[in-house]
């Protein structure tokens, strides 16, 4: 399968860092934690939702596929990020593929519980609209680059964005 990754822009704070430690323990409250292995599917596109998924540890990738089996990664999360969260919002099968890069512990929360928690916590629900529309915007930046932007402009954005996300500081640099 051939794969290709958009690089988008500058990671955000995550999900539960944008949470009171009261509201993470009502969250936990209501979750269920699993375990998936490296390299395993948790949803696919079009699934039927019946939850969302907040990383406890390990990374995620979200990534859509064409019938010739080409795979595009559109986003990757990590530790105290959600995903999932459109289908739980939207009540729509799943939209993309989520599938565990690393062994990934999870917790989750099922729709009811979360759209409970939301109607319970509007702080929360801000923060969620918040985190939505970075996500929106960085989505829009990608189009825009792909459409507008050449080559080298791209590859040097997605090389800050890597060392920026990714990178380790070293005597010799990042």
């Amino acid at each position: 399968m051939g794969l290709v990754t958009p690089i988008t822009g500058a990671r955000g704070p995550a999900f539960s860092d944008l949470l009171t430690e009261e509201q993470r323990q009502k969250l936990r409250d209501v979750a269920h934690l699993r375990q998936v292995a490296q390299k395993k599917e948790i949803f696919q596109e079009g699934d039927e939702v019946d939850g969302l998924y907040l990383i406890e540890s390990g990374d995620v990738a979200i990534t859509l596929s064409s019938p010739d089996d080409k795979e595009v990664v559109v986003n990757r999360y990590g530790p105290g990020d959600i995903f999932g969260e459109m289908g739980v919002l939207d009540e729509l099968p799943r939209s993309a593929n989520a599938v565990a890069q690393t062994d990934v512990t999870l917790s989750f929360v099922r729709s009811k519980a979360f759209l409970d928690f939301l109607r319970n916590e509007p702080d929360v629900a801000i923060a969620l609209l918040r985190l939505l529309t970075q996500r929106l915007r960085r989505t829009s930046d990608v189009l825009s680059d792909a459409s507008f932007r050449g080559l080298e402009h791209r590859l040097a954005k997605a090389l800050l964005f890597l060392a920026e996300s990714h990178g380790v500081e070293t005597p010799a640099g990042i």
